[in-house]
């Protein structure tokens, strides 16, 4: 494990975690990071290093961290893809299971999606995808709820057996 300034051009990584330790002692910095996405298994791809900033890859968006910032961040070097990596609902297949890792929406829109009951740890089944993948119609909680395809990729998930 290495810190991202550390990190190769090019190269594939896996988000490890921050340097700072505790959940409850997150900087603004670090939580917002978590709302773009970077969650623990997300997978990153360092693109540019100018100057000690770092500009990287996470879910096909650049993201550009200073080099406080990407002192703070681990990661690790990617080897075999894992199993347990997050990915967006909307790239789930029909019958699929997941659970709710994280939503990267921001304000509105993820209080939205958590009242709609869409909070980590939430099992999740895709039931129906329209023809053109837009919306799709996931089972949660006991109920049948239906999400266009651009508020379903704002949750990512993890797949687990039935």
């Amino acid at each position: 494990m290495i810190p991202l300034i550390e990190a190769e051009l090019e190269k594939n990584y896996i988000f490890v975690g921050f340097a700072s330790g505790k959940d409850a002692e997150r900087t603004s910095v670090e939580k917002h990071l978590l709302d773009l996405g970077l969650v623990r298994g997300t997978e990153i791809k360092v693109v540019s290093h100018s100057g000690g900033n770092v500009i990287i890859l996470i879910h096909d968006s650049r993201i550009a961290v200073d080099k406080v910032v990407s002192d703070n961040v681990i990661v690790s070097e990617y080897s075999v893809p894992v199993e347990s990596a997050a990915i967006s609902l909307d790239e789930l297949s029909v019958g699929e299971y997941s659970k709710v890792v994280a939503i990267i929406g921001k304000g509105g829109v993820k209080r939205r999606l958590m009242d709609m009951g869409l909070t980590k740890g939430v099992s999740v089944f895709v039931r129906k995808v329209a023809p053109l993948g837009d919306p799709i119609e996931i089972n949660i909680r006991g109920y049948e709820l239906t999400l266009r395809k651009a508020e379903a990729s704002m949750v990512l998930v993890e797949s687990v057996k039935e």
